[in-house]
Order: structure tokens, then sequence, then C-alpha cells
């Protein structure tokens, strides 16, 4: 298990080469690294994974004095390789959270379809799909609001998603919103129709729970 010490040893190293890159005048200067958690240094012996930085963890950087050699000659190298690998692992979080995203995208456009096809439904108020119809499809990522609040607002915002209001069935004083797929868009197109979206994601089949007959309206 490594220790807070080896950690910040690590850091330390790769540390001056990415900094010495970033910051010019930072590149010939040793710097020195302290994990801290609530205002104090964590023990060097102390376990990495007892630290918990979501909590009050600082990562301090300390600047020491000038070198007095040159750098050595692999220091390029390195600066590159190390440069490489975090551009690497951003480039590829990046790539994952697109995955997330598409998917999500893919599973909205599909619960919409199914909702507006539902006996009997004259609209789909946005509300009701958001907090009822959404949920009950049974996907881990609908059980967050904010989940499906950022994947409806992306989808309208792209005009996936076309928004209007209709009359309140229980007060017309207060029109309802309501939703319906954008369905000359090309993405909703090839993602109900199979294969791959302009986005180039596949659509993905929607497993949850059956959704109860009685149509949940609310006041807007």
């Amino acid at each position: 298990m490594k220790t807070i010490g080896q950690a910040t040893t690590d850091l330390e190293q790769k540390l001056t080469a990415i900094l010495g890159s970033l910051i010019p005048q930072t590149a010939r200067l040793p710097i020195r690294i302290e994990i801290r958690e609530n205002g104090k240094k964590k023990r060097t012996d102390a376990r990495c994974s007892s630290w918990r930085p979501e909590a009050s963890g600082e990562i301090l950087i300390h600047f020491g004095g000038a070198l007095s050699g040159p750098l050595p000659e692999d220091f390029a190298e390195d600066q590159s390789s190390l440069l490489s690998e975090s551009r690497s692992s951003l480039e590829a979080a990046a790539a994952r959270r697109m995955d997330e995203r598409g998917a999500r995208r893919l599973e909205l456009l599909a619960s919409l379809n199914k909702a507006e096809q539902r006996p009997g439904l004259q609209f789909v108020a946005l509300k009701w799909f958001r907090d009822q119809f959404l949920p009950a499809e049974g996907s881990e990522w609908t059980q967050a609001p904010d989940g499906r609040d950022e994947a409806l607002r992306s989808a309208i915002d792209d005009g996936i998603v076309l928004t209007h209001r209709v009359p309140n069935p229980k007060d017309p004083r207060f029109p309802t919103t309501a939703i319906r797929l954008n369905r000359s868009h090309p993405d909703v197109r090839v993602a109900l129709g199979g294969g791959m979206t302009a986005s180039g994601f596949q659509p993905v089949k929607i497993q949850g729970k059956g959704l109860s007959e009685t149509v949940l309206q609310e006041r807007r």
C-alpha cells in the first residue's frame, strides 16, 4: 500500500517536468510537495487511502532555490513523455464522457418515442416525462434529478427535442410545457431507425420496469 511519503516523492518527480514545460521559469527549480488535511500536514508514513481530499484536503507546492548544475540530458525527453501521458489521460476521460453522454441521449430519444406512442396520450408533459416516466424506465442515470435535467436540457438546446405549450387540463390559466421528438432531425431519424447516429453512437436497448397505466399529469 503506497504511503503519503511515497506519493509525495512521485508527485515531486513528475511535476518538476510538467511545471517546467507549462511555466518555464520553474524548470530549474526543485519542488517540495506537501499533502495536508484539515490544515495539518499528513504523516509521511500514513497510507494514501487515509487522505480525504473531498473534505478539506490540500496539496501544496513549495519551490526551492535555483539548481546549480545544468538540467539532466534526458529532461526534455521526460517532459515530453509525461506531457504525452497526461494528454492521453485527458483525451481518454473526455472520450468516456462523450460515450456516456451519447448513451444517455439515445436512451432519452427511445424513452420519449415510447411515451409519445402511449395510447390515449394527447401530449407528453415535460414535467411528467422528466419526473415520472424517465425514472420508471429503470436506467441508473435517470434516478438522479440532475442527470435527467441535464439530458433534457442538452437535447432541447441541440434541437433534438422540441417544446411547445398546451392548455392545462386542470387549470387553463397555467399552460403546460409539452415536449416531442424533432423527427426531422437526422440524429433522431437514425437513432430510431437503427444504425449509428450522426454523433457516432450506437443505439442501445432500453431495459427497465413497466410503467403504470395511469397517466400522471402535472399543474404548471
